[in-house]
């Protein structure tokens, strides 16, 4: 449905592309390290006024990391799941955020231990414990 290197890696094409459909899966790959994350929403991005809103089987994951193996870091359920702002790319609450332009704007970044689980994997790659920022992203699809 969306492949930021076909569509473009602006918020616009995502959002063209993405609103309003449920069940999104969003995969990143980091340009330094080629490291592989995202996260899923049941509800998905729902259009409107800039706010957060609630998405309970909404979740992070890292397919490669530190770990040696992939990992899935539910949220917390605070009623924050996710972030719609036409100005942002896919934005899961505190946890992941995807800003316009990520193939070359260096301010997208991951939250893990506040609105979802805290990662049990260490380092520098995007999904690592802790606040990550500042990546940039080689491809971001959504299906």
């Amino acid at each position: 449905m969306y492949r930021a290197t076909t569509h473009g890696f602006g918020a616009a094409a995502f959002h063209e592309r993405c609103d309003g459909r449920a069940r999104l899966l969003v995969l990143v790959r980091a340009r330094e390290g080629g490291w592989l994350f995202g996260g899923f929403t049941a509800v998905g991005f729902i259009p409107g006024p800039e706010r957060a809103y609630a998405d309970p089987s909404a979740f992070l994951f890292s397919l490669t990391n530190s770990l040696g193996r992939p990992e899935k870091l539910e949220s917390k359920r605070t009623g924050e799941d996710l972030y719609y702002h036409p100005s942002d790319s896919a934005h899961f609450c505190n946890g992941l955020y995807i800003c316009d332009n990520a193939d070359t704007e260096a301010r997208s970044w991951t939250r893990t231990g506040r609105t979802y689980a805290a990662s049990a994997s260490t380092g520098a790659h995007p999904m690592a414990r802790g606040d990550q920022e500042g990546w940039l992203a080689a491809e971001v699809v959504a299906w």
